[in-house]
């Protein structure tokens, strides 16, 4: 099967995560292609180690038997919330990456791309939280959106359900480092610590419901596993996350539920809103 492809912006430079990206495979099958002689660049024989560059054409003839794209489907509908000619705003489901790894092809970024082909993610939210995820459609407006992100000048608010009471307002102010023991967890360090990435978790409200508490959620930084593990530092992890001591749910209780900047590019007021699921809905109404 004959597949022609064009380089565009905000495209991985890199030949097999181009591949890998842009036919839904894995990197794997993508180095396979290129050793075996199945991929040109700009019709030569592609060896994988030059950068692609813009506007290059690739073609790849997948060997018989290979179908592209098969891990990824059935692909489940993306959920616009906003969409102009530089930004799409996605309200991501439970369970789905924002942007494609190793191990989890299907994502909101690739699956963006079969519409957008330069559809490129700004952040990123934890696959098992569920709402608001913020992708550029074109590179200047990737680089603008990333500032304003780094900057702070977008605001991030959250619902989450804790497995118990947390008194509000409460500022947790602690770095986040990879867990050496195990690799799929981050674990809370000092301030004054060395290592570790530096974190502000504030929980502006929150309300209690029996055994479990209703918070809302804002982050001035965006490291991986953030809120959960902040809040599991405390003594309080969140409903549904078993990896860090929360009480089993059949999902993990955090959703990106706010997003509010100023447009990138035209500098207007945006204001995102993604709709909670239905645990997650009676908190709604908490204010800061």
């Amino acid at each position: 099967m004959k597949h022609v492809l064009t380089v565009a912006l905000g495209d991985s430079t890199v030949l097999v995560d181009f591949l890998a990206r842009r036919l839904e495979v894995a990197p794997i099958v993508a180095s396979g292609w290129i050793a075996r002689g199945a991929v040109e660049v700009n019709r030569r024989r592609a060896d994988g180690h030059s950068p692609l560059e813009l506007g290059a054409r690739v073609m790849v003839r997948a060997p018989h038997g290979e179908r592209v794209g098969t891990r990824l489907e059935p692909a489940p509908p993306l959920v616009e919330v906003f969409r102009d000619q530089h930004l799409l705003v996605i309200a991501k489901p439970v369970g789905m990456v924002s942007q494609a790894d190793k191990t989890n092809l299907l994502s909101v970024e690739t699956l963006a791309r079969r519409r957008d082909p330069t559809a490129r993610a700004v952040h990123r939210i934890d696959r098992d939280a569920s709402g608001l995820v913020l992708l550029a459609l074109d590179g200047e407006t990737h680089a603008r959106a990333q500032a304003a992100f780094a900057s702070n000048a977008a605001r991030r608010h959250y619902l989450a359900l804790s497995s118990s009471h947390v008194s509000a307002p409460l500022e947790i102010s602690l770095r986040i480092a990879r867990d050496r023991r195990d690799t799929r967890r981050r674990v809370a360090m000092p301030a004054s610590a060395p290592g570790g990435q530096a974190a502000l978790t504030r929980i502006l409200a929150s309300r209690s419901v029996g055994d479990a508490c209703g918070l809302l959620v804002a982050i001035d930084t965006g490291r991986t596993h953030q809120i959960r593990v902040h809040l599991a530092s405390q003594g309080h992890p969140l409903v549904g996350d078993t990896l860090y001591g929360g009480a089993p749910a059949p999902r993990l209780m955090l959703h990106a539920w706010r997003l509010a900047l100023d447009h990138p590019v035209t500098g207007q007021p945006l204001a995102l809103v993604a709709p909670p699921p239905a645990e997650l809905a009676p908190f709604v109404d908490l204010r800061e």
